[in-house]
């Protein structure tokens, strides 16, 4: 399959880049593979998942201690 695109966009600041740069020159994020459109893919970062679900999981706790424990 013959590649559709040459070079692909910085998903934040739109800047040009070659398709094998996997980091912005300009503003240094992380870069996927393009898609669809010519943009590349954001690279999903996880431990801000894992974070939430902590924080979510210590907040549902402290609730329980603090008002249905005796």
């Amino acid at each position: 399959m013959a590649q559709k695109y040459i070079s692909k966009k910085c998903h934040q600041c739109m800047a040009y880049m070659k398709l094998e740069d996997d980091k912005c020159q300009s503003c240094g994020a992380k870069v996927g593979p393009v898609n669809d459109f010519g943009i590349g893919k954001k690279h999903t970062n996880y431990w801000s998942y894992i974070s939430a679900v902590i924080a979510i999981a210590g907040c549902g706790y402290y609730i329980w201690w603090a008002f249905f424990t005796p």
